[in-house]
């Protein structure tokens, strides 16, 4: 019974996605003009077999600025001050919304990544990748 357990431990884990290296850039929909003072945001959604056969939609202050499959990222601009990017499955995979609050500097450059759990939960969070 044992070994049976650690194969399925073992199997479970494996499910979890993990941050993409290189990412291919893909167009969002958009806020994709940068003006003199703008920040930027790259969204990078992870590799990995969770979620893999959905797209995840991504917004903007409420606003879709894209669509990411595994291992594709998009950037964005944004005006200096607080935002809210969020992130949530599109079409029948479930997964719920997640979203993160970023504050945006003048000429600033952040990341965030999208990531499956082992449930199949999203998260969206800034990293350093």
């Amino acid at each position: 019974m044992r070994p049976m357990i650690l194969v399925l431990l073992t199997f479970i884990a494996a499910c979890a996605t993990s941050p993409a290296q290189n990412s291919r850039p893909v167009p969002a929909f958009a806020f994709t003009e940068l003006k003199a003072g703008y920040g930027s945001a790259t969204i990078k959604r992870d590799s990995g077999f969770m979620g893999a056969a959905c797209k995840v939609r991504v917004f903007a202050n409420g606003t879709a600025v894209g669509e990411l499959g595994p291992s594709e990222q998009l950037t964005i601009c944004h005006p200096p001050g607080d935002h809210v990017f969020g992130a949530n499955a599109a079409g029948i995979c479930g997964g719920g919304t997640a979203e993160s609050g970023v504050a945006l500097k003048s000429d600033d450059q952040k990341r965030l990544r999208i990531a499956s759990g082992q449930a199949g939960d999203l998260s969206i969070q800034p990293t350093a990748l």
